[in-house]
């Protein structure tokens, strides 16, 4: 949302919409993946990354359909949500239909850190035992998270730690207006894409804290 304010975009979706959306109308027997979340075992000893792919795939058409509304209308857009898998399919599309865009990820190095970070909301928002839960499988955050950032490292999006100089805010300003960066360190755990046309920006992010 942060992203949207300060490049002066007002549409701002979060994946996290769009799954309550379709879980109102998809029951659990037929989707089970749609009711699951991104970070939650599908089976005992499952493979953490394959199962929050999982949880992308049954959104990405809804996703794709936003972005296509978008674009046919000629509208700014911020999309974010750990269910966007960092890739350049989204990008290509909006840049192919006239558009500037640009990805990015906010990521925690630290183990540690992130840890807190997670606590930290938990406490802010009034809701710690979701944010517990998270720690529960703390694990299998670090794990999509680690795949988060190799995918969004092959697609070229921006890496940002969140507690950086210069402002984050301001790094993906200069990208979507094709001002070189310094290269940047790494330690915070977050994702997000900036898309946009050159009069009606748009972004997609992605996060494995739901804090973009």
């Amino acid at each position: 949302m942060s992203v949207a304010l300060d490049q002066g975009i007002l549409k701002c979706i979060s994946t996290d919409t769009v799954r309550a959306v379709m879980r109102s109308f998809v029951t659990k027997e037929v989707s089970p993946a749609l009711h699951r979340s991104s970070y939650a075992a599908a089976n005992e000893n499952d493979d953490p990354v394959r199962s929050w792919l999982e949880t992308c795939t049954v959104l990405s058409n809804g996703v794709e359909d936003l972005v296509d509304d978008a674009i046919n209308r000629g509208q700014s857009l911020v999309f974010e949500g750990v269910h966007i898998i960092p890739s350049r399919n989204l990008i290509d599309k909006w840049v192919s239909a006239g558009g500037v865009a640009t990805g990015c990820m906010l990521k925690i190095k630290d183990a540690e850190a992130h840890k807190m970070m997670l606590r930290r909301r938990g406490f802010i928002t009034g809701k710690g035992d979701p944010e517990e839960e998270k720690i529960k499988s703390f694990d299998r955050i670090r794990a999509i998270q680690d795949d988060m950032v190799r995918r969004a490292e092959e697609a070229q999006w921006l890496l940002i730690e969140q507690k950086l100089d210069p402002d984050p805010l301001e790094m993906i300003s200069n990208n979507l207006l094709g001002v070189d960066l310094a290269p940047l360190s790494l330690p915070k755990s977050e994702t997000k894409i900036d898309l946009s046309f050159i009069e009606e920006p748009f972004a997609v992010g992605a996060s494995t804290n739901g804090e973009i």
